[in-house]
């Protein structure tokens, strides 16, 4: 019968599936394959391909039927929906099965070897992570001949137009008729107890506990609701039994004589007592951390004992799963330390992280900055400080920095000329930077570049990576001793002792007016969206139609392949800024329609120009160093010269921070084409079902599958453990880290803890509710609010509103010409988006931790960047 199957449309082993067999075996079927896999009981069968039904609604002609306008039907008018669907499944039950079907469908249950079999519906829609379809479809069970398995199999295809799952699947986001069904046909067994065991907390969602769910025979009783079970609860950490609650179970499901199930009456003396052993219970939990460590998330599986064992019968995504209790869900993984998400690497670490990029080149780029670089390029920087270990930590995916010592207390209280003499010193390291080292650095650069991916080998792609990695950490030191606020700390403090208050500027006019390349780059920008203005028909059609439809008109329209022109000048120049530091995510270049929907709000006439903007800031800062002029006129010549080595080196780092970052976001094509390239092979291979989940695998399983199709990593293990952790990892994004762990009421951050840890969130005062944050650009504005989450939401951002968001890398940079204030949930005063906004001279208020939380679009709210606050009424 194996050879048989090996080369059939229409009958497969289950034994043969796998998780990426969904599209001919669907969900049920699928699991069950994978299962078999791991090498747990599973009751022996096949499956039949939705190619058999395919075959059947083509030669019955029902597929011109199943393809009408679904726009017609209105699944939520009950009598249209029940008269539709229900012709569709009396024409189901007229037709007869292909006789090519019907025939290897007749084989495959004699070769089975047994008369009782289980007949599951495997919709290809059914049991994944966003729709499980649990009790959508039919089941037949006990089908004890053929006649009767051919009726169940068109009873099961025919469940496929129940009301009820056309309704779901059109609810769901699923098309009328985008669904193919497929059918398990397995051994029926005779369970003495069976149920359901969740390995998460369905109703807390504590990911910490299985719940199991046992009554007496057939598992459908507890499934469909017919008992109330038995319910055990176990702790995943040591199998600990922690709830133990008995129900009266008085009947039971089992397997009738002639076909089908029966309700039978359980004995008296049984009807109370567990239905199970607690070793029994321990056994199934183990199985079920077992399977839910093979697919990487939360699983809700089907489980019966016979005198053989524990078999599982069915295991699928757990959907609708709540978030777990905050204060189980964000535990300190070092007890005593503290941690912050918004700090250093974080500020660029919105989302949680991905596998690949979580064990290949995050560990490198935190090396980079709290090891003080590498120096493997020869720049010789100073040493500054070092972190207490670990350096990092990744709670539920997201990224959290040490925040212990010895950043403790306030900045070192010596004198200004210590002060300055301290920081100074690293000034002539920066400038050889400057004028030697990056000439060379971009150099080397174009070697990166040259290489040929597609002709390199395994290992040669992976060494590229790695050396590319290694540069990126050195960047990132490069930007350690100069970033995240150390104004603030160093300078700002002084400042205010020294100078009168009402006089001084704000210090932040000290740091703005210079120019960088990511503001060359909204220059250029915005040049090209007064080109555009000057032609009535580019303008409209910009204007008017979708990012896309205006790239592929612009080459056909007068004075169109000019702009285009401009427009790829710019993706070449500025299109490797990023959004993310990890490399799953695409750039501003590898995502045209952005910078089309950017043009479209620049084509505003309001939009002040970036060069003008520049200018201002510029003569701020100037009338800034001539208030100093005047208010160090009487202090004594060594003061003088301290205090203007101290604001010197500040300034030499405002004015280079930006390049730096520039220049260091380059390497980012370069490791992003280099981890496409595997996930090609691995497609290509057939070990992945789409490229782009290498960024679901870990660097060792990426070093293991040695780029031959003779690999031993097996298909199914690369492609199921990729698609489970990116499941995990799309319902991670919806979660809502802290700021801080422990939580910002624990006393330990009352204690020693530098400027930059602020009471930060969501408070409640006389004038309502506010937030507190980081005001990292000074001014006042009351406007409307835009969430942005996403840089797809682009083009829905309107001039003058306030951005509000997440974070905000280079890739954020063109919206700030557009807003009038900025608000963030994390970063600082040194981070991009703050520097950005003082360019352009809007308040900006970072690291309020619940931003887009607290704050909706269309909200009016004040933004005060000079106190750090956003009043939310």
């Amino acid at each position: 019968m194996g050879n048989m199957n090996e080369g059939s449309r229409y009958v497969r082993q289950l034994s043969a599936i796998r998780l990426q067999d969904v599209p001919q075996v669907g969900g049920k079927a699928a699991s069950l394959g994978e299962l078999i896999s791991l090498g747990v009981a599973v009751p022996s069968g096949f499956c039949i391909t939705v190619s058999a039904y395919e075959s059947f609604v083509k030669s019955t002609g029902l597929d011109e039927i199943l393809g009408g306008d679904p726009k017609l039907l209105d699944v939520d008018d009950d009598a249209q929906l029940d008269q539709h669907t229900g012709r569709i499944r009396s024409l189901f039950r007229a037709e007869a099965v292909p006789a090519v079907v019907a025939k290897e469908l007749a084989r495959a249950y004699e070769t089975l070897g047994t008369e009782a079999v289980a007949v599951r519906s495997s919709a290809t829609t059914e049991d994944l992570a966003e729709a499980s379809f649990a009790g959508q479809h039919e089941t037949y069970l006990n089908v004890r001949d053929a006649a009767a398995l051919l009726e169940a199999l068109v009873g099961c295809w025919a469940s496929l137009w129940k009301p009820r799952a056309v309704r779901y699947r059109v609810h769901n986001g699923f098309s009328v008729d985008g669904a193919g069904m497929a059918v398990v046909v397995q051994k029926m067994i005779s369970p003495r107890a069976a149920g359901v065991l969740y390995t998460a907390d369905p109703i807390s969602g504590e990911r910490g506990r299985l719940v199991i769910s046992s009554s007496y025979g057939l598992g459908e009783a507890v499934v469909s609701g017919q008992v109330t079970p038995d319910t055990f609860h176990v702790r995943k950490e040591g199998q600990e039994i922690v709830v133990r609650a008995i129900s009266r179970k008085a009947s039971k499901s089992v397997a009738a004589v002639g076909g089908g199930t029966k309700e039978q009456a359980v004995e008296r003396g049984e009807a109370d007592a567990p239905s199970i052993s607690d070793e029994e219970v321990i056994e199934v939990a183990k199985l079920g951390v077992k399977v839910e460590d093979h697919y990487g998330s939360p699983l809700d599986i089907e489980w019966g004992i016979d005198s053989d064992g524990v078999h599982l019968l069915q295991a699928r995504p757990l959907t609708a799963l709540p978030d777990p209790p905050e204060e189980d869900l964000w535990e300190n993984p070092v007890p005593g330390a503290r941690w912050r998400r918004n700090w250093r690497v974080g500020e660029w670490l919105s989302d949680p992280v991905t596998p690949l990029f979580s064990t290949l080149l995050l560990p490198v780029l935190v090396a980079g900055r709290e090891e003080q670089g590498f120096n493997h390029l020869g720049w010789d920087l100073p040493k500054t400080f070092e972190m207490a270990r670990p350096w990092y930590c990744i709670v539920n995916g997201f990224f959290f920095t040490r925040s212990d010592p010895p950043f403790r207390g306030e900045a070192p209280n010596t004198d200004l000329a210590a002060r300055a003499a301290i920081l100074t010193e690293r000034k002539p390291a920066y400038l050889l930077w400057q004028e030697k080292h990056l000439s060379a650095w971009l150099k080397r650069l174009e070697t990166f570049r040259k290489v040929d991916l597609a002709a390199a080998k395994w290992n040669e792609i992976l060494s590229l990576i790695d050396e590319v990695a290694m540069d990126a950490g050195e960047f990132w030191y490069l930007q350690a001793p100069i970033g995240y606020g150390f104004e603030e700390m160093f300078f700002h403090g002084f400042y205010e002792e020294r100078f009168d208050e009402q006089q001084r500027p704000h210090y932040t006019a000290f740091f703005s007016g210079y120019d960088s390349l990511a503001l060359k780059g909204q220059r250029m920008l915005y040049g090209l969206a007064q080109q555009a203005r000057t032609r009535p028909h580019i303008r409209k059609l910009i204007q008017e139609e979708s990012p896309a439809d205006v790239l592929a008109s612009l080459p056909t329209m007068d004075g169109g392949e000019q702009v285009l022109s401009g427009l790829r000048e710019y993706w070449r120049d500025y299109g490797h800024q990023i959004f993310s530091f990890d490399w799953h995510f695409p750039t501003l270049g590898e995502q045209p329609e952005l910078t089309i929907s950017l043009l479209r709000s620049y084509l505003d006439p309001e939009v002040p120009d970036p060069a003008v903007m520049l200018a201002r800031k510029r003569r701020d800062r100037e009338q800034a160093m001539a208030y100093i002029d005047g208010a160090t006129s009487e202090w004594t010549s060594e003061d003088v010269d301290a205090f203007r080595g101290l604001l010197e080196w500040h300034q030499l780092c405002a004015g280079i921070r930006e390049d730096i970052a520039f220049h260091q976001q380059k390497l980012w094509p370069i490791m992003r084409a280099a981890v496409a390239e595997f996930g090609k092979r691995l497609a290509g291979d057939g070990r992945l079902p789409s490229a782009d989940l290498v960024s679901f695998l870990h660097k060792e399983e990426l070093v293991d599958a040695s780029g031959s199709p003779a690999s031993t990593v097996p298909v199914h293990d690369l492609s199921s453990v990729a698609l489970a952790r990116q499941a995990e990892w799309e319902q991670r994004r919806a979660l809502s880290p802290p700021d801080r762990i422990p939580p910002s009421t624990d006393p330990s951050w009352g204690e020693g803890v530098g400027l930059r840890i602020r009471d930060y969130g969501a408070h409640d005062g006389e004038e309502g509710r506010y937030l507190t944050g980081h005001g990292a650009s000074p001014g006042k504005v009351t406007a409307r609010a835009r969430v942005v989450d996403d840089p797809s939401d682009f083009g829905l951002f309107q001039r003058g509103e306030i951005l509000v968001t997440i974070s905000a890398g280079p890739g954020w940079t063109p919206l700030f010409s557009l807003a009038s204030a900025v608000v963030t949930e994390v970063g600082g005063g040194a981070s991009h988006s703050s520097m950005v906004a003082r360019e352009y001279g809007i308040p900006a208020v970072m690291g309020t931790g619940v931003a887009t939380r607290e704050i909706e679009t269309g909200q009016t709210i004040t933004v005060d960047g000079t106190l750090g606050t956003v009043h939310l009424g």
